[in-house]
């Protein structure tokens, strides 16, 4: 959000997982199949074959709870922007949270419980927000997720605010638990002329 960011996601896992590759054997039936080297290397591609298949379907086992808990972390986190929950978006996040939001200063550390409840009391009702064209990379105990995301509302004054911005939001497990650490939020700005950011640009 100008001030804090999330939703729904498209997934792309990376993997760690290594397999040594077993000592081939030769057939036994006969000296001459030992000796045919197109039959060692259709034998050797055939396991290789099948470490690679083993290889993938481990990663996917792997990265599969990993992904429903990161999925079910940003679901939270958005309901509660949604609802303005402070507490509830606090929650998902890390004690030593780092954010760089629209809003200055240029970044914040830890959970403001105060500022952030002051920010959503300037809204009135709800707050429409939702992200696109999402990319969430896992690696280990990390993994970030960009996308571009929209947010909606009114003021208390009655002022309509409305525009997309790049979202990049960080995470970490920490004692078990995924957890988000940092989010990054930004809009292009004017290259030319009296440097001004850009709130009117779509996807």
């Amino acid at each position: 959000m100008p001030g804090r960011g999330t939703g729904s996601l498209t997934t792309m896992l990376i993997g760690s997982t290594f397999l040594e590759m077993p000592a081939l054997t030769g057939d036994v039936r006969g000296i001459k199949a030992q000796n045919d080297p197109c039959r060692e290397q259709v034998s050797e591609r055939s396991a290789a074959n099948r470490l690679s298949e083993d290889r993938i379907a481990k990663e996917e086992i792997i990265g599969t709870g990993d992904h429903d808990d990161i999925r079910a972390l940003l679901e939270d986190w958005i309901k509660a922007l949604r609802e303005k929950d402070a507490d509830g978006m606090i929650s998902c996040q890390s004690a030593t949270i780092r954010q760089f939001t629209l809003a200055p200063p240029l970044q914040e550390t830890g959970n403001d419980r105060a500022g952030l409840q002051a920010w959503f009391d300037t809204w009135d009702g709800p707050l429409e927000f939702e992200i696109r064209d999402t990319d969430l990379r896992l690696g280990g105990d990390i993994a970030w997720c960009s996308a571009f995301a929209w947010l909606a509302g009114t003021k208390k004054d009655g002022q309509k605010s409305r525009f997309w911005f790049r979202l990049t939001v960080a995470f970490a497990r920490e004692d078990g638990r995924w957890l988000i650490v940092h989010t990054h939020e930004s809009v292009p700005f004017a290259m030319e002329g009296q440097p001004l950011a850009i709130f009117d640009l779509q996807p």
